[in-house]
């Protein structure tokens, strides 16, 4: 069965993206109908079976518009024209996910459910560039560089949900033209850091509520998946299984600040006992059937050169679930951070305010 997104996943095509001439947000882009609609996790994947999809991060540089100036977007240009020359691919079939024209910014509701299935998102797309120049924020006037953007909570986000899904050979960082386009160098320190969310700086605070939800199912993700390769369920080659545990380890090792006690209470460990009873049920069963279900889909073997995606054999792969068969978990967590939240008496948990980390740029 096709499952559900939260909300479509929109990407534009390289080439329009290129023709604004600077980076517009979701309504404008709609209004162009510049973007291309998924709107459910099998459309998702079809699509991105067929196109390279990239997956833009990037750190606001003003607390209203996220590019002033246009600092980043020909930056971003040539890092995805880069990309493709490296991953031999066309940019003409190349299509961007990026936070301001892929997430509504208008509508806090629609805007919510976007980012709730951001974790789907990062999994449709092949490639990630983290676009971090070294320009000046327009209203602080601090420099922001690399440095900056890996302190943001935004971003930590959107690099460990694209980890989990694809791995870290796929992500790249681009600083200036004169350094080019580069993988990240540093693959431990990246995964230590990016995996801290909740110790990242947010402009809002309420914005750490949004994500407590999304923070779990990726866990989820991970603990499955650990379990799996315990079992010796997961279908893995090279050293895969062994890149997944270093990155398990960097999880149990930084528990306490991943999942903070005032945001999740003990929702990590009752996600954790539920997803545990329900693959030793499903191990149990006759039919042999695997859990997380695992839709029909066609494979695509080797590195793909439509999309420059590489088999699951060639990544130098921290992926710790298989991306065609994890939206069980996300229902788990999500049913039990909705249960929690009913216990609570409100929509979501409560932040504490006054944290002097709240206060900087801001994302989505």
């Amino acid at each position: 069965d096709a499952s559900s997104l939260r909300f479509p996943f929109c990407v534009m095509p390289f080439r329009s993206f290129a023709a604004f001439g600077r980076l517009v947000p979701f309504e404008e882009a709609r209004s162009e109908s510049a973007l291309v609609f998924c709107d459910t996790w099998d459309n998702a994947a079809s699509f991105a079976a067929s196109h390279p999809l990239v997956f833009l991060s990037h750190q606001w540089l003003s607390y209203a518009s996220p590019d002033p100036d246009n600092a980043h977007f020909e930056h971003m240009v040539r890092a995805v024209e880069a990309l493709a020359a490296e991953r031999g691919f066309s940019p003409d079939q190349c299509h961007i996910w990026l936070d301001l024209h892929s997430i509504p910014q208008s509508n806090e509701a629609t805007k919510a459910l976007a980012i709730g299935a951001i974790a789907l998102f990062a999994a449709t797309t092949s490639h990630f560039v983290a676009c971090a120049p070294e320009t000046l924020h327009l209203d602080t006037g601090f420099l922001c560089s690399r440095d900056t953007y890996l302190s943001r909570g935004w971003c930590r986000l959107e690099q460990w949900a694209f980890m989990l899904a694809n791995g870290t050979d796929s992500i790249y960082f681009w600083g200036d033209a004169s350094g080019g386009l580069q993988r990240i160098d540093n693959v431990s320190s990246w995964i230590e850091t990016s995996i801290k969310v909740f110790l990242g700086e947010f402009t809002k605070g309420e914005d750490k509520e949004l994500l407590v939800d999304v923070v779990l199912g990726l866990y989820g993700l991970a603990f499955v998946s650990k379990l799996q390769r315990a079992d010796g369920a997961a279908e893995r080659g090279g050293g895969a299984g062994m890149n997944c545990d270093a990155l398990w380890e960097q999880l149990q090792t930084h528990k306490a600040a991943i999942f903070p006690a005032e945001l999740f209470g003990d929702l990590v460990e009752l996600l954790e006992t539920e997803l545990a009873e329900a693959m030793a049920q499903v191990s149990g069963d006759q039919d042999g059937e695997r859990w997380p279900r695992r839709p029909q889909r066609r494979t695509e073997g080797k590195s793909s050169r439509v999309t420059g995606r590489p088999s699951p054999d060639e990544r130098e792969s921290f992926a710790l679930f298989d991306r065609h068969g994890f939206d069980d978990v996300l229902r788990a967590s999500g049913r039990l951070y909705k249960r929690a939240c009913e216990a609570r008496g409100r929509s979501t948990f409560h932040c504490p305010r006054g944290n002097p980390l709240l206060h900087s740029t801001m994302r989505v």
